[in-house]
C-alpha cells in the first residue's frame, strides 16, 4: 500500500479507502492462499474499471487541472518543439497525430511542469488566446496544463507523449465527433 500511495501521490489512508471501495464494487477479489498465510488481492474487470475512470475523468481530473489557453501565429514552431530536456508531454489530438499519423490536430494539449512553462511560451512564441479566437476557433488552441501527477508518472512508452489512457481520455472528453472516432482507432492500436 505504501508503494501505491507514493506512486499515486496520495495519503496511505486514501489507498486503503480506494482498495476497500474496489473490493466493495467487485473490481478486486480476495483469494486465500493454500497455507492460509494471508490473502491475495486480484483485480478483475479492468475494462469496466477503465470505463468508470473515463466517465469520471472530465470532472475529477480534467476540470481540476491548472491550465491556460494560448495560441500561436507560427504552428511549425510549436509542432517542432524539442521536449527532450523539458518536463512536458503531448496529450490530446497532437499526441494521436504523433502516435498514429491519423488525426490532423486542430488543438494542442501540452502537460508541462510549471518550471518549464516559460521556456515553452518563448520557444513556441505562444501568446494568450483572445476570447473571440477561442469561441470562433480562428486559430489553433494551445492548452498548457499542469500534469495531475509528476510528469514521469503520466509518461507513455513513446517519447514526449502522455500515457495512452490520458490521451484516450482527452479525446473522449472533447466530445467532438472527429476526436471520438480517433479515440476508437487509438484504443485499438494502443490500449486494447
Amino acid at each position: 500500500m505504501r508503494t501505491i500511495a507514493e506512486t499515486a501521490e496520495v495519503a496511505l489512508g486514501t489507498v486503503k479507502q480506494v482498495i476497500d471501495d474496489l473490493l466493495y464494487q467487485g473490481f478486486i477479489i480476495q483469494k486465500n492462499t493454500r497455507n492460509n498465510k494471508g490473502a491475495i488481492k486480484e483485480m478483475i474487470n479492468p475494462q469496466d474499471l477503465l470505463d468508470k475512470w473515463l466517465d469520471a475523468y472530465p470532472t475529477t481530473v480534467e476540470a481540476k487541472l491548472n491550465k491556460e489557453v494560448y495560441t500561436t501565429d507560427n504552428l511549425e514552431l510549436l509542432r517542432s518543439l524539442d521536449l527532450t530536456d523539458i518536463n512536458a508531454l503531448w496529450g490530446g489530438e497532437y499526441a494521436v497525430e504523433l502516435c498514429d499519423n491519423y488525426l490532423n490536430a486542430k488543438d494542442y494539449l501540452l502537460y508541462v511542469q510549471p518550471e518549464h512553462k516559460n521556456q515553452i511560451l518563448k520557444t513556441a512564441r505562444l501568446r494568450k488566446a483572445k476570447t473571440n479566437e477561442i469561441l470562433n476557433k480562428t486559430t489553433a488552441r494551445v492548452i498548457l496544463a499542469e500534469p495531475p501527477l509528476g510528469i514521469k508518472k503520466i509518461e507513455g512508452k513513446q517519447d514526449n507523449v502522455a500515457h495512452p489512457y490520458f490521451i484516450y481520455a482527452n479525446l473522449l472528453a472533447s466530445l467532438e465527433p472527429r476526436n471520438i472516432d480517433a479515440a476508437r482507432r487509438f484504443y485499438e492500436n494502443h490500449i486494447a
